[in-house]
């Protein structure tokens, strides 16, 4: 089990919206920032450590697009950013030359705007649980965005990996309509690779198309937005105040993407007896062959 850091900055409101206490409480449910105090000769493995704490953060804390960590040692304070791509971090300071600095860098991480230091404004906090807010059009050609509210009622799907969890899966209902079931799926992508599309941008073109057996219906796809202004599109060279990236950052660049999905069935582990779990694979297989001739289909079209 993972030991606390020596120090963590914690905070309450309604950016935690999976913590259910008043007061900060010094765990990842409502941590902000969790802080190494060692000695310089063990920076080396405190970065381990310092990665195992932001594992609990990111993994309590699904609307987290960053996070911020500090190793402060008799000497120097070592400043970590965590997000889809990895880590960064800024050259070390020396605390006792440039306290100000330090001084400047705790004030950072104590904003009052929460999206400074990487939470997801979108995600908002319901009675019994967590909601998560979209800007959909009433028809594809409507310049009219409206908010739709879900409230999660299940976890799909959680990506294990340590930064930035790249991908969540959420089955929701909207609020207000009880028994709606549909699919939400966060995920961070690649955005510049060549002859690449979007995920959702396919299954828009396969769904005016007319295609639907053996793929998954689109309600809804978008870039997900660090505010509600439209252009704040959220990526990773944004979240780590790049205004100019260079080719190698533009190379790893991440997009945050959303997709609405209807939901069908349960997953593929849920299973009761044998005959349910034989006809769960004749239908993945189906789908397996019905999706293969999709993306085929999609490929004649375009070529």
């Amino acid at each position: 089990m993972t030991l606390s850091p020596a120090l963590y900055f914690a905070g309450s409101g309604t950016e935690f919206p999976r913590s259910t206490c008043e007061t900060p409480d010094p765990n990842s449910l409502n941590g902000i920032s969790p802080i190494e105090v060692v000695l310089e000769e063990m920076v080396n493995s405190s970065r381990v450590r310092l990665a195992a704490h932001m594992w609990h953060i990111f993994h309590r804390q699904p609307n987290r697009r960053f996070a911020f960590g500090l190793i402060l040692t008799e000497r120097k304070c070592h400043v970590f950013l965590f997000d889809p791509v990895g880590i960064s971090s800024a050259q070390p300071f020396s605390h006792h030359q440039n306290p100000e600095q330090l001084c400047a860098v705790i004030h950072g991480l104590g904003s009052d705007k929460v999206s400074d230091y990487g939470f997801d404004f979108n995600y908002f906090r319901l009675p019994g649980g967590l909601g998560v807010r979209t800007w959909e059009r009433s028809t594809q050609s409507s310049p009219i965005e409206m908010e739709v509210r879900y409230k999660i009622t299940k976890v799909i799907y959680r990506g294990p990996e340590l930064f930035g969890q790249k991908t969540f899966c959420w089955l929701v209902e909207i609020v207000g309509e009880p028994g709606t079931r549909y699919v939400i799926k966060d995920a961070w992508t690649m955005s510049e690779l060549t002859g690449k599309e979007s995920e959702g941008s396919l299954l828009t073109h396969i769904q005016s198309c007319d295609v639907s057996l053996g793929v998954a219906q689109l309600r809804h796809y978008e870039q997900v937005r660090r505010s509600e202004k439209r252009s704040d599109i959220d990526t990773t060279s944004r979240n780590r105040r790049m205004s100019r990236p260079d080719r190698q950052a533009r190379m790893q660049e991440r997009v945050h993407t959303r997709i609405v999905l209807k939901a069908y069935g349960e997953p593929l582990h849920h299973f009761q007896n044998r005959k349910e779990l034989i006809l769960a694979f004749h239908d993945a297989v189906l789908g397996t062959s019905y999706a293969a001739f999709s993306v085929l289909f999609v490929f004649i079209l375009y070529t």
